[in-house]
């Protein structure tokens, strides 16, 4: 019996206290309003990119696989460091992000072959658009001294404003670009209002990553890199479908005809900007595809002729704008087995071959601007 009634007595104690939980009330409600005002002006004031560059990328990203969230540090970050040794920045999708072995031999053999230090920057992330670039590269630091390395693919030339108008919308950078707002205008896409501060003008990329908080708590989060050249499938007659798909977005339409010279527009004034450095160099390297792609691209006349027509639009930009072109895919000679689909290679000599012909080209560019 006593113990019953202290059962009871328990459940009532414990009743009372979810209720005070749960039901509203002025003090809580007081409470709240105090807590979230005070965290939102400690962002306005202490969230600037000087505290992002400084800190850590690690505390900032949602997890392992938040790459955006990396690259917005990483810029940063090398927006304020002094530039002294030669550099190269590798700014491309995941395609190229996978081809490369690991960034660190690509920076060890051009080391080899020049004869000097060199700092390689890793600027990749899946889906990486080129008005994306256009914000990564505009933020280096404007002591930089060494190469671009610039991805470029039928499928960039072929997007549309739509695609552009979804980064505003949710945008994956959080870097002041007045470049970036240019290409909007250009575009008729509206520029969203800006603010004298630099979290008010990327609060949506922040909120986006309210699960980092706990980084404060649980340590800093290490980015996991080439993720994809570790998937172990098969690539069944379902999945070909799905890349095909991917491949073929390209050519349905008239999206490349109707947008090929508002994107290499954007390429043309980011390539513009960099030139204007003495120091600088550019090259476009070509997106890598898995050779079975081909048989797709000209599977009919049209197909090919389009294709065709991107390679000469491509030629005829690199004349005019001075730029290098590397189709470095084709250079080593990739086959359909070194690839987990249609764009990753998987095969890890196969990634090294990819690198060292990199690094080779690479190489030969530094020499001149030593």
């Amino acid at each position: 019996m006593v113990a019953d009634q202290e059962l009871k007595r328990y459940r009532a104690y414990w009743s009372q206290f979810i209720e005070g939980l749960t039901q509203p009330s002025l003090p809580a409600l007081i409470g709240t309003v105090v807590v979230a005002t005070s965290v939102f002006f400690w962002c306005v004031i202490f969230i600037t990119p000087t505290f992002i560059a400084t800190t850590g990328y690690g505390y900032f990203i949602n997890g392992a696989t938040d790459e955006y969230g990396y690259l917005t540090s990483e810029v940063l970050r090398i927006k304020q460091t002094p530039a002294q040794q030669l550099s190269i920045a590798l700014v491309g999708e995941s395609s190229l992000r996978e081809a490369i072995s690991d960034v660190t031999h690509l920076n060890h053999w051009v080391e080899e072959k020049i004869g000097q230090p060199v700092v390689s920057y890793d600027l990749m992330a899946g889906s990486l658009s080129h008005w994306e670039a256009v914000c990564i590269l505009d933020n280096l630091n404007e002591n930089f001294r060494g190469i671009v390395v610039l991805y470029i693919s039928p499928n960039a030339l072929a997007r549309k404003n739509d695609y552009l108008a979804e980064l505003v919308r949710y945008p994956r950078l959080a870097l002041d670009c007045p470049s970036f707002d240019a290409e909007l205008r250009l575009a008729g896409v509206t520029v969203p209002q800006r603010f004298n501060n630099y979290f008010l003008n990327h609060y949506s990329f922040f909120i986006a990553r309210q699960s980092a908080l706990l980084n404060l708590i649980t340590g800093q989060v290490q980015l996991e890199r080439h993720k994809i050249a570790r998937w172990e499938f098969i690539m069944n007659s379902q999945r070909w479908q799905l890349a095909i798909q991917t491949v073929k977005q390209w050519l349905e339409g008239e999206n490349y005809h109707h947008n090929r010279q508002a994107n290499l527009g954007v390429y043309a004034r980011l390539i513009q900007r960099l030139q204007q450095s003495k120091q600088i160099q550019v090259a476009l390297v070509e997106s890598v595809r898995n050779p079975k792609v081909e048989s797709i691209i000209y599977a009919t006349p049209a197909a090919k002729q389009l294709y065709d027509e991107y390679q000469i639009d491509v030629k005829k930009f690199v004349r005019k704008n001075n730029v290098f072109y590397w189709d470095i895919g084709k250079r080593v000679n990739l086959q359909p087995e070194d690839f987990v689909d249609h764009t990753h290679l998987k095969d890890h000599q196969s990634r090294q071959r990819y690198t060292l012909a990199l690094a080779e080209l690479l190489a030969k560019r530094l020499l001149q601007i030593q």
